[in-house]
């Protein structure tokens, strides 16, 4: 705080210190919780929430616990949960008519050092290593690259690094963090962040399965996805054409993708098993959803995709390819596996092209019959590194997706002429969850279709002019809308496509990043596999 002429000044700080999704109520435990000693407050009301520290240059702090009570919640009012909680406040800190600044610092630790212009400063040096570490002066790319740094953390329970998946309330998730590595770590050039969380997800696989999530209060993980493990191969290759660090791959990964192989192949929870038939996938039960559209409130499965999903098998089939090349490379043969792709991708072109729409079905459910609603899922067998169609039908899918599916903010999760589709995503969580996957829009799917709308048009300078327009309404997402700096998780599938969900999402920015840099700039990894 800056003046030219001498103020008082009182500063009543004001506490919630609880979880996110819960609520703060009156509690007479927390009244007597703050410690002060040389101009630094220590404040810790439950004995296993997280200390805050509060330091400042001027004034003295006069304890005085008092609640704010009854404070409404208009948000938590329109999704339908408690919509009322109580704050905390232990004092004030009052500064006596002063003139020049006065400083105060906030922090979850200790403050042995306080000189607010210094840490000021490094900070902002900070920030400008990560801005310039790709030497481009373009806006659009330093703001991406700050966004990008927000989701690399440290997960404490392994030592490692990990991607949290969006805030404030999701953790790090193993399909988002594969998905999201690409965009977050490789392009950028964080080549030991990227070893380092993938180091962290093959030291989790169990039955041949990487962890969808860990929990958020411990070590425990779940593992009810079945797409999170196909796209750890991606990661794998994407890490190779990056830094053609074979040795890692071999030392730490590959024998994980082997048990993630053979239990595909052979069966494992969740009723993934590959199908002796025609070799695809098949996975999921009524009750249990394992692909990524897996909404589910009070019992209610809001998109059954149980049987064999069009994103798994086109993921399924690449994840074969990679790791045929792995295999021949430490082992010196890939006959069997080079078999199975092929069986692959004959069943795949045979079971889910859609002649009379001229697109893929999004699954096929355990009686054989296609489902036939328009989605997205499509827009992976022609983006992924190993093609599944030939380029007529890539186009033709491209087309598809774009005409029905494509919005300023991503992809619709459902087309708009399905009875199904939900435009807004609103209400209480029945409502919310109802609208989730039923057209919702996706941020992170413009990556995917940018990169297969210029593949299917070979890059020409009318596509790469194109698809720059499609990124312009992110650069405005980023500056005016939702959390400044980020991308949020989903927005609204009908006009003017508010921004909801999560306000910042790791998917939507390393997926933006990543196409922007890779197809839009041109700038591809120069190693050749």
């Amino acid at each position: 705080l800056g003046n030219n002429r001498k103020v008082a000044l009182r500063v009543r700080p004001h506490f919630l210190f609880r979880d996110f999704h819960g609520n703060m109520y009156e509690s007479s435990g927390i009244e007597r919780c703050a410690q002060i000693q040389e101009r630094q407050l220590r404040l810790q009301p439950f004995a296993n929430a997280p200390e805050l520290y509060i330091r400042w240059d001027r004034g003295k702090f006069a304890e005085d616990a008092k609640w704010h009570k009854d404070i409404f919640l208009q948000a938590e009012e329109d999704r339908g949960l408690p919509d009322r909680e109580d704050d905390f406040s232990c004092g004030c800190l009052e500064i006596s008519p002063f003139s020049g600044a006065v400083s105060l610092l906030f922090s979850d630790q200790p403050i042995s050092s306080f000189n607010p212009m210094d840490l000021r400063k490094r900070e902002e040096q900070r920030l400008e290593n990560i801005a310039s570490s790709l030497h481009s002066s373009d806006p659009l790319l330093r703001n991406l690259l700050l966004a990008a740094d927000q989701f690399i953390v440290e997960r404490q329970s392994t030592g490692s690094r990990s991607i949290i998946a969006g805030y404030p309330w999701f953790s790090d998730w193993g399909r988002d963090s594969l998905i999201s590595l690409p965009g977050l770590t490789l392009v950028t050039g964080r080549f030991d962040d990227a070893r380092s969380i993938l180091k962290t997800f093959a030291a989790a696989i169990q039955n041949g399965l990487v962890a969808n999530c860990f929990a958020d209060s411990g070590n425990e993980a779940s593992y009810n996805s079945v797409d999170a493990s196909l796209w750890f191969f991606v990661a794998a290759y994407k890490l190779i054409e990056y830094t053609d660090d074979w040795d890692f791959v071999r030392d730490h990964l590959f024998e994980g993708m082997t048990a993630i192989v053979e239990a595909f192949m052979h069966g494992t929870r969740f009723d993934i098993a590959m199908d002796e038939e025609d070799g695809l996938i098949s996975a999921g039960n009524p009750d249990v959803q394992v692909t990524w559209m897996d909404a589910k409130v009070d019992g209610w499965v809001v998109t059954p995709r149980n049987g064999k999903a069009v994103e798994v098998n086109a993921l399924w089939y690449n994840s074969l390819k990679i790791f045929a090349l792995f295999q021949e490379k430490f082992e010196g043969h890939s006959r069997e596996i080079t078999a199975l792709a092929k069986k692959v991708k004959i069943s795949f072109h045979k079971v889910f092209w859609n002649e009379r729409q001229h697109c893929l079905y999004d699954y096929i459910k355990t009686d054989g019959t296609p489902d036939d609603a328009l989605r997205p899922n499509q827009i992976f067998a022609t983006s992924l590194p190993f093609g599944l169609l030939d380029h007529h039908e890539e186009r033709a899918v491209v087309d598809c997706v774009f005409s029905r599916l494509y919005t300023s903010h991503g992809l619709r999760s459902l087309s708009t002429d399905n009875v199904h589709y939900e435009g807004f995503y609103c209400g209480d969580r029945i409502k919310r969850d109802g609208a989730y996957h039923q057209g919702t829009v996706w941020g992170f799917l413009i990556g995917p279709f940018i990169s297969s709308y210029l593949k299917v048009n070979n890059f020409s300078m009318e596509s790469q002019l194109r698809a720059s327009l499609m990124i312009e309404p992110f650069i405005n997402h980023l500056s005016r809308e939702g959390c400044l700096g980020s991308i949020s998780e989903i927005f609204d599938g009908n006009m003017p496509h508010s921004p909801r969900g999560c306000f910042a999402q790791a998917w939507s920015v390393a997926e933006l990043l990543r196409c922007y840099i890779e197809d839009i700039k041109g700038q591809k990894p120069e190693i050749v596999i």
